[in-house]
């Protein structure tokens, strides 16, 4: 079923993308630290919903250019498999994180409210998350790929974000965790390039 196969795809894909260290987990860290356990999943949710902002633009974007030209979305596809090529060298070249001291992400403590501000604004204001979405879409989406798989596909991304981010807020607020985790959080990289990689040499084949 190709249409499932794509769906674990950009599951698997949007898991390890998601896991790696990058300005979502600072944030997260700093505001659960600095703030509480709340103030963490709040910021998954902020940092969610900045998903569902892009991802929805994607979509909406990638049908229209689908419905108004097949050939410009193939080189728009093609170019997002070149940026999964980039990514995923990128990632197989992580190294090992140093450990991060709860004095270094603990800051004034934050709302919840205020801590979702924070994680959507950290998503919306890095462009890479939006092209990293349209880059992982172009490989999965096809002119006979029904709306509801197109939804499905971005509602997993999404829902992905918070689940992991929420776990991180509700464990990895103690510094054992917090170091536990950043022991192979480049290992996680490293899988990550590996899938991306993979994923557009998807596109060759096909």
């Amino acid at each position: 079923m190709p249409l499932t196969t794509d769906w674990l795809a950009v599951l698997t894909v949007g898991a390890l993308a998601v896991m790696s260290p990058g300005a979502n987990l600072a944030v997260t860290l700093r505001n659960t630290l600095g703030g509480s356990r709340a103030a963490g999943v709040a910021t998954a949710a902020g940092l969610a919903l900045g998903d569902a902002v892009y991802v929805g633009l994607c979509l909406v974007g990638l049908v229209a250019l689908l419905e108004a030209s097949p050939a410009l979305f193939r080189g728009v596809q093609v170019a997002g498999a070149l940026y999964l090529v980039y990514l995923g060298v990128q990632f197989l070249r992580a190294r090992p994180y140093p450990s991060l001291e709860t004095g270094a992400t603990a800051g004034r403590a934050v709302s919840p409210v205020l801590a979702a501000r924070m994680g959507l604004l950290t998503c919306l204001l890095n462009p890479k998350v939006g092209l990293f979405f349209l880059a992982l879409f172009t490989q999965v989406i096809r002119p006979e790929t029904p709306l509801v798989w197109k939804g499905v596909f971005g509602l997993t991304v999404v829902l992905t974000e918070f689940a992991w981010f929420a776990v991180v807020a509700l464990t990895l607020s103690r510094p054992v965790f917090q170091t536990r985790y950043l022991r192979f959080a480049h290992l996680i990289e490293r899988a990550t390039g590996a899938v991306l990689l993979g994923l557009a040499l998807k596109l060759v084949w096909t």
